[in-house]
């Protein structure tokens, strides 16, 4: 749901659909959906919100944790949830929501079954400007253990924060659980329009609402004491990848353009955009220069002319790619012609789904707003300056400035199997001007960026983060980095998994693994930084 606002990108009538979007030409508009969902009406009381939460209550998160995005900079007003289950008997006592200062207006809290029975309602009163809010129904509303129920805010104003894919594995912190999100049970969920029971989901997004919870005594037991003979028996412990750890990833045959396209030649090899449009089921041979919203639908790229570029996003436009190949044609060590697939000159947003690049530069440049999911990076062809006779980078993908960037669920394979030797093998990559399968290098500031459930092969990193400017000026930043689930592939020579400078700020960095070339995760975790 994030970015789903017509005012940030233009979104494909399919994805449209399943957001409560209504689709006009090519420009995406949100529908104000309205009406509760059936179920007893349940009176609402006001209620303070306290500071922080009853001694026995318990919740899903800490007061401590905060979201990757603070505000969404969606305006509609919009009903979000999320799906829990107790495992014990209890009641919840009340809910919390984390609140950007632009998350304006009254908030209610709803807690719904999971059928939209509306079982308690409270709001908010005596907000700070942001950060964890509260409140506490009139009476505790009684729950099952095993049963699952939804805890829900209405924002009026919008501006949530979010964090997309969190629920792609399960969250648990006992005695409560949020589960992952499914086809047939999605998490987080939401509405748009009055508070109403929210049933929609959106990439598996945590929209920050948290039950309060306290369990119900337990009976009570006697204790017969009994001697006992305890046994120690040695065991081997094996490393085994986190829970949520994937071990397959995007390759060939499962991503990118399929089936019969059609064929397009752009008049001088270059298809200039300069009204919104909606490209689907064609191969075309040239580059593409965007200057306004455009959606590729199983669309294959064939660069084979002397444009410079691939596909270039100007002019504050926007890119949605779905399903597509990005491949030039015929591209030798020293062809300059068709460097960087996907390039941000200026866009709005960006988003590239279950795509396929392979090119003679850098897979991506890219800058604020750009969502890079289920999409395989590989096997680029190097360039080698024959003014200096230096290679140039080789990159999966590489941002210089910008906040708001996620990969999710992708193979970024930057290493080659064949790495550069003067010798034996002098088109082959130099590994190390092939950096990284993820290149962080802040010319201007980077903040909010999350690389997840995803395989990092590099050349000679694979991640490198770096929050002083290279140019030697002052430090730009490189802020609230979330590296979470992801399997490192091996690299050819002298660098490592990951580098970083002392300067960089790491929000999160967990159930990361070493594995194999084919991602995967049989090897030891990777180290906190």
């Amino acid at each position: 749901m994030q970015n789903a606002s017509a005012t940030r990108r233009a979104s494909s009538s399919r994805s449209a659909r399943r957001r409560g979007i209504a689709v006009v030409g090519t420009i995406a508009v949100i529908t104000a959906l309205a009406g509760l969902a059936g179920g007893a009406v349940v009176a609402s009381a006001k209620a303070s919100v306290a500071g922080a939460a009853a001694a026995s209550a318990s919740s899903l998160w800490s007061s401590g944790t905060t979201p990757l995005v603070l505000d969404s900079s969606d305006p509609n007003p919009v009903e979000l949830g999320v799906r829990f289950t107790p495992t014990v008997s209890g009641s919840i006592t009340g809910v919390r929501f984390y609140k950007a200062a632009t998350n304006t207006g009254t908030h209610t809290a709803s807690l719904w079954t999971a059928s939209g029975s509306l079982l308690g309602t409270a709001t908010f009163v005596g907000e700070t400007a942001s950060g964890w809010q509260q409140v506490t129904f009139a009476s505790p509303v009684p729950v099952s253990a095993n049963s699952t129920y939804i805890a829900s805010y209405h924002a009026p104003a919008g501006h949530y924060s979010v964090d997309e894919y969190y629920f792609d594995a399960a969250h648990s912190q006992p005695p409560l659980l949020a589960p992952a999100s499914t086809a047939s049970a999605g998490n987080g969920v939401y509405e748009y329009g009055a508070s109403a029971f929210p049933n929609l989901t959106y990439r598996a997004s945590n929209y920050w609402v948290d039950p309060l919870f306290v369990a119900s005594a337990p009976p009570t037991t006697t204790t017969t004491a009994t001697s006992t003979t305890t046994t120690t028996t040695a065991t081997t412990t094996t490393t085994t990848p986190p829970a949520g750890t994937p071990t397959t990833f995007p390759a060939a045959g499962t991503v990118g353009a399929k089936g019969t396209l059609t064929d397009v030649y752009p008049a001088g090899g270059v298809m200039s955009i300069h009204t919104p449009t909606v490209l689907s089921n064609v191969k075309i041979h040239g580059g593409l220069d965007i200057y306004a919203n455009t959606e590729l639908h199983n669309v294959y790229v064939e660069q084979s002319g002397t444009w410079w570029g691939n596909i270039v996003v100007r002019n504050n436009a926007s890119l949605l790619a779905e399903d597509c190949t990005v491949k030039p044609l015929n591209v030798t060590p020293n062809d300059a012609r068709k460097q960087d697939g996907v390039l941000d000159v200026a866009a709005s947003s960006i988003t590239i789904e279950r795509c396929d690049i392979s090119i003679a530069g850098k897979g991506a440049l890219i800058g604020s707003n750009t969502t890079i999911d289920d999409s395989w990076f590989h096997d680029f062809t190097p360039y080698l300056d024959p003014s200096t006779g230096a290679w140039t980078h080789k990159d999966c993908v590489m941002t210089m400035g910008g906040s708001n960037m996620k990969f999710v669920r992708d193979n970024f394979a930057a290493n080659n199997p064949t790495p550069y030797d003067a010798t034996t093998n002098p088109t082959g990559f130099d590994s190390h001007t092939q950096t990284a399968a993820i290149l962080l290098q802040p010319w201007s500031a980077i903040s909010n960026v999350a690389i997840q459930n995803s395989f990092l092969e590099g050349g000679y990193y694979a991640l490198r983060m770096q929050a002083v400017s290279p140019s030697g000026g002052a430090a730009t930043g490189l802020n609230g980095l979330v590296v979470t689930n992801n399997v490192f592939g091996p690299y050819p020579t002298g660098g490592g998994y990951y580098t970083y400078d002392p300067l960089t700020q790491i929000a999160s960095w967990s159930g990361n693994v070493a594995g194999d070339i084919n991602g995967n995760a049989t090897k030891t975790a990777i180290p906190q930084p």
